[in-house]
């Protein structure tokens, strides 16, 4: 799941005023306003397109779409003290493609109602709305229950950490767990969509990375014209379909396995019942911008946490180095305590991560294909033995190098835009 926006915040105001011509009057397109306490997200519902703006941008914005003129709004600012580059915000806005110049130089035109959704997006808005309905949340609490019931009757339907370690079968087990763990990401995902389909909010779904890992996101950018706390549900809503079908496959497990049963059926319930454990803990490794890091940031009224931590760290190390590291800062805005905060843990958690890719990750692959290398040379190893640990060895490692090869070009582009 991801969120997109883009900041332009005060320094698209000036602190003098800049000349115009002639005086010009502007359409302004139908633009979501959302009022977030120290700042306004001002956006475009139709392309998922949003900005920080300050209050007297969004007013401004608003006095156009009444039909001033740029010079009259400059003046009305300027005779009650406050100095604002007109031109300047407005030739931003018409980059953004929120106003253009009036043809007739008229007022502008009224907001065309929105069209009633169709076709599949009116699927979308009805299942989303039967799913998280009253009735959806009661099925879903009594699902839940009745797990939590079972493991309580059952000690052993909770999968052990040696869930995922596999001796036999290594390359149908790991492709069977891969087709069932994509069933599961599918789900998390598409609850996300429908979620904020039951707000009217359209959604694309796309594949991106998480440092080495590659995962499957939807686009939740359209939710920043939804109220603040009609966001939480589409941005929680993964980890809520994650809980369910956790449980789903542990009511399974409990009434069509004996206890301890080692079949491939039990068998890979319990490594998929782990995985997914293992991925709702990794959500809250925020800062990877997970679906904990956009809540986070909902919940803190910054969602430019993570941007705004980097910055504050540049700046930081420019300031400490004595301008050889880092960049100045942009703005002169005040660091908040959470930019502060968020940008420590994203430091320690890089310092984690890394840890983790040098002295876990690389080991272990080192260490399959080590083994891999062994059993194709050992004599008394039968030929399906051999293909069975090289094809297994073989998707780990193309998997492992697909997301790693994502993050050096995610991090290339990111140091070049920088530059």
């Amino acid at each position: 799941m991801t969120v997109a926006y883009a900041s332009a915040t005060a320094e698209v105001l000036a602190t003098q005023v800049r000349p115009t011509d002639e005086p010009r009057r502007y359409q302004v397109a139908p633009l979501s306003v959302i009022d977030e306490g120290t700042y306004f997200l001002v956006g475009d519902p139709a392309t998922n397109e949003f900005y920080q703006f300050p209050a007297v941008a969004v007013e401004i914005v608003s006095l156009l779409r009444e039909g001033w003129s740029d010079h009259e709004i400059t003046e009305h600012l300027h005779r009650r003290g406050d100095v604002v580059d007109v031109a300047d915000l407005i030739d931003t806005l018409s980059s953004l493609s929120m106003v253009r110049v009036s043809v007739d130089g008229g007022e502008a035109p009224s907001v065309a109602a929105e069209p009633q959704p169709s076709g599949a997006f009116a699927t979308a808005v009805l299942l989303g709305k039967a799913l998280f309905s009253p009735v959806g949340w009661i099925i879903y609490l009594l699902v839940l229950a009745s797990a939590a019931i079972a493991v309580v009757n059952r000690p052993d339907l909770l999968p052990s950490v040696s869930a995922l370690a596999f001796n036999d079968h290594l390359t149908a087990t790991m492709i069977a767990l891969l087709v069932l763990h994509g069933g599961a990401v599918a789900i998390h995902e598409a609850c996300h969509m429908l979620a904020a389909a039951r707000h009217g909010v359209r959604t694309e779904l796309g594949f991106g990375n998480r440092l080495w890992s590659i995962v499957a996101e939807a686009d939740l950018s359209g939710i920043l014209a939804l109220p603040r706390r009609r966001r939480y549900l589409p941005l929680a809503a993964g980890m809520v379909a994650d809980f369910f079908v956790v449980a789903a496959c542990t009511l399974a497990l409990a009434y069509l396995f004996d206890p301890g049963s080692t079949t491939i059926g039990a068998t890979l319930l319990r490594a998929l019942i782990l995985q997914i454990l293992l991925t709702v803990g990794w959500q809250f490794n925020f800062y990877l911008r997970t679906d904990v890091y956009y809540l986070l940031c909902t919940y803190a009224r910054q969602p430019r946490l993570d941007t705004d931590a980097q910055e504050y760290r540049s700046a930081l190390a420019y300031r400490l180095s004595g301008g050889l590291l880092g960049r100045a800062p942009r703005r002169r805005e005040p660091v908040s305590a959470m930019v502060r905060f968020f940008a420590l843990l994203w430091a320690v958690g890089r310092l984690i991560a890394i840890g983790a890719l040098c002295f876990i990750f690389i080991p272990t692959v080192a260490h399959y294909i080590i083994l891999a290398v062994r059993t194709f040379n050992d004599p008394t190893a039968g030929t399906y033995r051999k293909l069975d640990t090289v094809m297994f060895v073989a998707c780990v490692v193309s998997l492992m190098g697909v997301g790693m090869a994502m993050w050096l070009m995610s991090t290339v582009r990111a140091y070049r835009k920088d530059d």
